[in-house]
């Protein structure tokens, strides 16, 4: 029974439009290391032909056409760092930060932020996932809760509920609705962060390995 709740679990929490099927032949990887400054890799994404590489302050792009990591976005030194990456399509890229989301709608030329409170939690951005069906529709997990955007990140919606005061730390989208995952759990809603249903927790129990065992269990209120 576990075996198969760790399936679907990993089904489930892989983002559909942020990493695809991709083999990068090792005799390429000397040259494609070339040009990083900092080898302290926070997130990688594989779309289409291109491969993403984010370190704490520079994103990167590869191609088939050129084997070099390109920088595609910095940020200035100081106390901001990236967290996460998530690309749809060719031209619209996204670089979650401690300070908020950015984005670039022409394949990393120019860039501006997209996504920024007054509450510092909330501007730590710590996950993106994108639809795959709606490429427009992107779920976004913070140090503060989960937001929502239909419409590439034009307007916003904070759809947290019971995770409102929630560490959310990855995210996913399918055609049945949102998942969100974090210390306390993993959580699931099918009307757009109206209701949030708890699906696992730890139990505390200990199983004949001595591995914790995991069980169902129904949303809290708080």
């Amino acid at each position: 029974m576990r075996i198969f709740l760790w399936a679907a679990l990993l089904f489930i929490l892989i983002p559909p439009y942020k990493f695809s099927i991709a083999q990068i032949p090792q005799s390429q990887w000397a040259d494609k290391v070339g040009d990083v400054r900092d080898r302290a890799v926070k997130d990688i994404g594989i779309l289409e032909d291109r491969f993403y590489l984010a370190t704490r302050g520079e994103l990167y792009v590869a191609s088939d056409t050129d084997n070099r990591l390109n920088s595609l976005f910095s940020l200035p030194h100081g106390s901001n760092e990236i967290n996460c990456i998530a690309a749809s399509g060719r031209r619209d890229i996204y670089v979650g930060t401690k300070r908020g989301l950015f984005k670039s709608e022409d394949s990393g030329r120019t860039w501006r932020n997209i996504f920024r409170t007054i509450t510092p939690e909330k501007n730590n951005i710590l996950a993106i996932s994108i639809s795959a069906s709606s490429p427009g529709q992107i779920l976004m997990g913070t140090q503060k809760g989960v937001f929502s955007s239909p419409d590439s990140g034009k307007n916003w919606n904070d759809i947290s509920g019971v995770l409102r005061n929630r560490m959310v730390k990855t995210v996913a989208i399918n055609h049945t609705g949102f998942y969100a995952g974090g210390d306390s759990g993993l959580f699931f809603t099918s009307d757009r962060g109206e209701h949030w249903q708890r699906l696992i927790v730890k139990s505390g129990a200990k199983d004949d390995s001595g591995e914790t065992e995991y069980s169902e269990s129904m949303p809290e209120e708080e």
